[in-house]
C-alpha cells in the first residue's frame, strides 16, 4: 500500500528477478493522475526543477497510472492528449535539494544581484536544465514505444 499526501492508495508491486511491475486498477490510476495533474498546476510557475516532494507518489507509479489510463480512453480524446502531455513532464521533477539550488540560481539570474548565493549554483543549474531536456525526450520516446505495442 502506498501512503501519499495524507491518504492511502492501494497498489501492489511485484518484483520478479530484476523486473518490477506495479499492479493497479483504473480507479487508482485515475486518482494518481488527478493528484499529479494538481501538482503540475500548482508548480507551473517553476521554471527549472520542480521538487520531487511535490509529486503525489513516485514517478514509476505515475508512469504506470498514465499508461494504464491511456489504454482506457479513446485515442483522439482530450484526455488522451492531456495524458500524453503529462507523461514527459515527469522529467521536470528532480530531487528536492537540486530543485532548491536550481531555484536559487534562477533567482540570482533574474535579480542580477552579484552578491546572491545562487550564482554559485549556475553550472549545476545548467546541467539540471540539460538533464531535464534529455529526460523529457527519453520519456517521450518511452511512451511512444509503449503505445506502439
Amino acid at each position: 500500500m502506498l501512503q501519499t499526501a495524507g491518504c492511502s492508495i492501494i497498489c501492489y508491486t511485484i518484483i520478479i528477478g530484476r523486473n518490477k511491475s506495479i499492479i493497479m486498477d483504473k480507479e487508482t490510476a485515475k486518482e494518481i493522475i488527478q493528484r499529479y495533474a494538481k501538482a503540475l498546476a500548482e508548480t507551473e510557475a517553476i521554471v527549472a526543477g520542480i521538487p520531487e516532494s511535490r509529486l503525489p507518489c513516485d514517478k514509476e507509479m505515475i508512469k504506470e497510472a498514465i499508461k494504464l489510463y491511456l489504454k482506457e480512453v479513446p485515442e483522439g480524446s482530450d484526455t488522451y492528449h492531456q495524458l500524453r502531455h503529462f507523461y514527459p513532464k515527469l522529467a521536470g521533477f528532480i530531487p528536492d535539494d537540486q530543485a532548491e539550488r536550481s531555484a536559487k540560481a534562477e533567482s540570482a539570474m533574474m535579480s542580477m544581484d552579484v552578491g546572491s548565493e545562487g550564482f554559485q549554483y549556475l553550472d549545476e543549474h545548467a546541467e539540471i536544465l540539460k538533464r531535464i531536456q534529455n529526460d523529457t525526450y527519453l520519456l517521450e520516446q518511452e511512451l511512444y514505444e509503449y503505445m506502439g505495442s
